[in-house]
């Protein structure tokens, strides 16, 4: 059985959806027999790839060379984009449809051309693998078969060394810490807001890290972050042991979001054993009731969670189930789940 996985999410920095691909179709399960289609340079997989080519060539590639394509029975398509042509049996995985449901938090570009591959999809589609339930029945909202739906969800993927010594700019201080894009439906400048307003900067020498790469509408946001320095540390894209280094010895993550398709930071802060404060909206909610201190969407309790914080056995409470809570996500186990789709 020869299938096509177009991997070209696969880019730097890692989006979650390029995290999806890298992780489930670089594990040890995948059969040889799978093929992956590959569009870009900038991560490489252990040369499993059909194709290395600069992005505008192999463009150019896929986009004429039908012939090519024949020999594989079924396309899986991991986000929004399309391949030109058609294939016996299509499996697309859909993270979330958020500019369709919440356009006002997208720019038109992406609103219009989200709309349109989601229609194409659903109707092209043989199978759908939606990665939580709640994404799921947004699409049944949206008129899908239910039927037609599988969920299988994200996993995270833990570096086996967390190495400090690439970069030491927390050293020796307390934080909390943010992980994720930062754009409007991400609530950032609310958080820092909170932060501010809660004076631990002062009065308890805390201080918030936040990592991510700035999204769209974020100019304003930007140049706050690069001109006050009063408490706030902006460290941009990281590796991911740095990354996971830093959650480790944190206070805890705050994650305010509005909408998630899924919530990996969440799950990773819950693996490093630290506490989690958490909107439990979207995907978010399956993961952190019971399991976290829940933010109000409108981020009007996040000074007063903050506060209660300094109490240890409050902001530690959750700590232990959550943190079972995280070992159900191993990107082998929904690697060997996602395989066992590939059939006709």
């Amino acid at each position: 059985m020869n299938v096509l996985v177009d991997c070209r999410p696969i880019r730097h920095p890692l989006s979650g959806v390029g995290q999806y691909c890298k992780n489930i179709f670089s594990s040890n399960v995948m059969s040889e027999t799978i093929k992956y289609h590959y569009l870009n340079f900038d991560i490489n997989i252990d040369n499993k790839f059909i194709s290395k080519f600069p992005r505008r060539i192999d463009n150019l590639y896929s986009n004429f060379s039908p012939f090519y394509f024949k020999k594989y029975e079924i396309l899986h398509e991991t986000y929004f984009n399309k391949l030109p042509f058609n294939f016996k049996y299509k499996i697309v995985t859909i993270h979330d449809i958020f500019p369709i449901t919440f356009p006002q938090y997208f720019t038109l570009t992406n609103i219009i051309l989200s709309t349109l591959n989601f229609k194409r999809q659903i109707a092209e589609s043989n199978l759908i693998i939606s990665v939580s339930s709640y994404t799921a029945d947004e699409l049944v909202k949206k008129g899908v078969n239910r039927k037609k739906i599988i969920v299988i969800p994200n996993g995270i993927n833990v570096p086996s060394e967390i190495d400090f010594s690439l970069d030491n700019r927390l050293e020796k201080l307390q934080y909390y810490i943010y992980v994720g894009n930062i754009e409007p439906r991400k609530q950032v400048s609310k958080l820092i807001k909170s932060f501010n307003d809660s004076k631990l900067y002062k009065t308890n020498n805390l201080k918030l890290c936040i990592i991510g790469k700035f999204g769209w509408d974020s100019k304003d946001l930007l140049f706050y972050l690069n001109n006050n320095t009063d408490g706030i540390i902006y460290l941009g894209f990281v590796p991911e042991n740095v990354k996971f280094y830093y959650l480790k010895n944190s206070l805890g993550l705050i994650f305010p979001s509005l909408m998630e398709g899924f919530g990996i930071p969440v799950i990773e802060a819950m693996s490093q054993n630290i506490p989690v404060y958490s909107t439990a909206n979207s995907a978010l909610r399956e993961h952190v009731i019971g399991r976290s201190h829940i933010i109000k969407d409108d981020c009007s309790n996040l000074k007063e969670l903050l506060l209660n914080s300094n109490n240890n056995n409050y902001r530690i409470q959750y700590n232990d189930e959550a943190f079972k809570y995280s070992k159900k996500f191993n990107w082998n186990e929904i690697a060997k789940e996602t395989k066992s789709l590939y059939k006709i």
